[in-house]
């Protein structure tokens, strides 16, 4: 790739802006070859090279740009244009070329002779005649020219595309039937000979699906279609029109392969193009390639072809190259492609804010493109999981770029090209960026955790390291450990961890979590904060929530019982669940229990996580001290587990109205209802293991109620940080805001039952790591 030597990659990007418009096909340097393309990607019509030696080598113009596919058309109507005279001199050299330059063929057995056609047909592509005889039957002459084409290319052609279009008119004649039992004689024909090769549905391009779903309904039903896949091996689209489109249709052609039986088919692009021609030139078509490459790999395209490699004698300029084989834009940009996508083991695509953003992840390397739908450029800012990364523009320029406070700042230039032709950006978006970090898995990596993540857009994870020292650490969904992230923290700093690039925002799975020392985690999402669960066999609530939130962090599968016990330990409704290994499950109440303020016990057979749905606090193992901040006129419910053993616990409340200190009795498995009564703080002491918990008003916020510490390091966004001191001895803390490579450093003394409220400046857009360290217990509540 070319590389410039400019520092400011806004300035870069912001140069680049201005060359598209000048560049033509003739002045265009195609980057170095791509050599470590992984065949997913080809172009349709690769010409066959100059015999001579002499003139354009098109398939090695082809390898170079990072195809390993030829598309091309063995028409009927040419190779026996009278019955029984046989000529494929016109597709020998194509074959011969493609294979001596590295690229297999998929050859298109379409066009029917005028003198082959049903009765009422019309030549080129109407039906055939005697499709409903045998495929042995001589005079199935489809299934005839398809044996004696198999047979002529065996060794050397091993893919066929089974007509083109068909679900369009001006294609194919007949009705999907018709194309169906076409296909059936094909792929029986063809296995005959080779039963290695691979027979492609014909490429579909209408979005309504109809004719294809018509005929995934014919496979199904036919003789003997399970033992044959149908009839088919893989499927083919064809990407015209909005680029988006190759991911939408895409995925609704795998819900249809699913819902008729054939989930799991492979689906490949066997056409995607846009032309040269069109009003925004060059530059239009360039990133409309590449972004139908990301949209379509990432919608699990297992190939994808490009119409096409050079222009034909139409005015329309369809190729990557024009008749003389100089590249255009679009050739650099299908490099790119072939070179970023090369061996990708996880793609996952995360709009966000009007940005189209892919992560790419390969073996050490993780590669995030980016691209939007406005003119005008624009400044983003991108959570920087390393000091630096490369940064790669649609036309192979490289920079640098160094974080800067956590984040990379990019300028993506905007879509010139779509002035006065698509403003909006409806059909192609603006020149894609690339951003490439290092992403290899370091050593030394000791401290686990498993998470519970919330599903939806905006998801995010917070870490602070709140050691003098580095650390390392590495995050990715459970069970695609290939998708991770691998982090640098600095001493004292905050990182951001965007899950919607690690995994699709519908992911509902679990996040798995390895550090070098032990970090402070916070899941963050628009919808609020997230306190991080660990694994526990056994779980608490004071009352129960309506709905609960199960992981299976492990390998094997959970038993899992959740039961609700009434006001006097009664059981009022038990269920019992089985999670698989990192699966997640939601449990609720029937309506009428969520009315009781019941206790919860959650019990499984191995450690599982768990959240209540209502943001209220689960408790793993229950404690004997608790301090409660702010209580007000909220309630507070303390439950025994123990169900045989009888708890004494201590009340002390503080404030203006408090009340001399008060000792409670909660027999098994019941619950202790108290009322704040105004108090500034609660602390509770209790001769047994009991879980403590809010029991709030209608609209009543209350602060979460905290088993008391003597050293504690939290992490979040706060805007403010109360602490409480429930001890009878002064208690010296100090309190460390971190944010980035900044820290502020506060020191309090707090008297006995003394409460104070520090506040800080930070919000959920820019999170803030705190660190509270007290030489006495102290209880630490954050405020939003």
């Amino acid at each position: 790739m070319r590389r410039w030597a400019w520092i400011g990659i806004a300035v870069a990007l912001a140069a680049v802006l201005f060359v598209p418009s000048l560049a033509s096909a003739g002045s265009v340097q195609p980057l170095s070859p791509v050599l470590t393309a992984d065949g997913r990607l080809g172009l349709d019509d690769v010409l066959p090279n100059d015999s001579s030696g002499a003139g354009v080598q098109w398939s090695q113009l082809a390898y170079n740009a990072g195809a390993r596919m030829n598309r091309w058309e063995f028409r009927w109507d040419r190779i026996e244009a009278q019955p029984n005279v046989w000529d494929y001199s016109a597709d020998d050299p194509v074959v011969q070329s493609a294979r001596g330059g590295g690229l297999s063929v998929l050859g298109i057995l379409i066009g029917t002779p005028k003198w082959a056609l049903a009765p009422g047909q019309k030549p080129g592509n109407g039906v055939p005649k005697n499709l409903g005889l045998p495929y042995t039957d001589p005079q199935n002459v489809w299934a005839e020219y398809v044996r004696q084409t198999v047979i002529h290319y065996a060794g050397e052609v091993k893919y066929w595309e089974i007509w083109n279009e068909p679900d369009l008119a001006y294609f194919w004649h007949g009705n999907a039937d018709d194309y169906f039992g076409m296909l059936k004689d094909a792929y029986l024909t063809i296995k005959s000979i080779d039963p290695t090769a691979q027979v492609v549905v014909g490429g579909m391009v209408v979005p309504d699906l109809q004719f294809f779903d018509h005929v995934l309904q014919d496979a199904a039903r036919a003789p003997n279609a399970r033992a044959n896949h149908g009839y088919f091996d893989t499927v083919a689209w064809h990407v015209y029109g909005p680029a988006r489109g190759a991911y939408d249709n895409i995925m609704n052609m795998r819900q249809q392969l699913a819902i008729n039986g054939f989930g799991g088919t492979p689906v490949w692009v066997t056409e995607a193009g846009f032309p040269a021609s069109n009003p925004g030139g060059e530059p239009r078509q360039a990133a409309y390639v590449l972004q139908t490459v990301a949209y379509s790999l990432a919608a699990g395209a297992a190939r994808l072809l490009i119409y096409r490699a050079s222009d034909d004698t139409s005015n329309k300029s369809w190729g990557l190259m024009d008749t003389a084989g100089h590249p255009r834009m679009g050739y650099i940009t299908f490099q790119l492609a072939a070179s970023y996508f090369a061996h990708t083991q996880g793609i996952v695509l995360a709009p966000k804010d009007g940005v189209q953003r892919l992560s790419l992840y390969r073996p050490g390397q993780r590669s995030i493109l980016l691209w939007d739908s406005t003119v005008r450029a624009q400044s983003i800012s991108l959570p920087a999981d390393q000091p630096s990364a490369s940064v790669t523009d649609w036309q192979g320029h490289t920079a640098t770029v160094q974080s800067a406070g956590g984040t990379f700042n990019l300028l993506l230039p905007g879509a010139s090209y779509n002035a006065g032709v698509d403003p909006s950006g409806s059909v192609v978006g603006s020149p894609p960026v690339l951003v490439t970090q290092n992403n290899a898995v370091p050593a030394g990596l000791t401290a686990t955790s498993t998470l519970l993540s919330p599903t939806g857009a905006g998801r995010r994870l917070v870490l602070f390291n709140p050691t003098a020292t580095p650390a390392q650490a590495v995050v990715a969904p459970a069970g695609r450990f290939w998708q991770h992230e691998s982090l640098s923290l600095a001493a004292r700093t905050v990182q951001v961890v965007d899950l919607d690039l690690l995994s699709s925002p519908g992911f509902a799975g679990l996040y798995t979590f390895a550090s070098s020392s032990p970090l402070q985690l916070l899941e963050l999402s628009n919808a609020g904060t997230f306190s991080v669960v660990h694994a526990s066999p056994t779980w608490y609530a004071a009352n129960a929530p309506t709905g609960l939130t199960l992981g299976n962090p492990s390998g094997a599968s959970a038993s899992v019982t959740v039961t609700s016990l009434g006001p006097h330990g009664s059981v009022r409704s038990r269920v019992s669940l089985v999670l698989l290994p990192h699966g997640r499950a939601l449990w609720s109440q029937l309506p009428a229990l969520g009315k009781a303020t019941l206790a919860l016990q959650v019990r499984s057979d191995v450690p599982v996580l768990a959240r209540r749905s209502d943001g209220g606090q689960l408790v793993a193992q229950p404690a004997t001290n608790w301090s409660v901040l702010r209580p007000g006129r909220s309630r507070l419910a303390v439950f025994n587990a123990d169900p045989r053993r009888t708890v004494h616990v201590d009340i002390a409340r503080l404030g203006p109205n408090h009340l001399p200190a008060a000792t409670y009795s909660v027999k098994p498995r019941r619950i202790l209802l108290l009322r704040g009564r105004n108090a500034r703080a609660l602390k509770l002491s209790a001769d047994g293991a009991v879980v403590a918990q809010y029991v709030g008003n209608a609209g009543v916020t209350a602060p979460p109620v905290v088993p008391t510490v003597e050293t504690e390091a939290i992490l979040s966004a706060p805007t403010s940080v109360t602490l409480f001191n429930p001890g009878q001895q002064t208690a010296h803390v100090r309190l460390t805001s971190n944010f980035g490579g900044g820290s502020q450093l506060k020191s309090r003394s707090l008297q006995p039952l003394q409460q104070i409220v520090i506040r800080l400046a930070a919000s959920p857009e820019h999170p803030r790591g705190v660190s509270v360290i007290s030489d006495a217990p102290v209880a630490t509540s954050l405020g939003y």
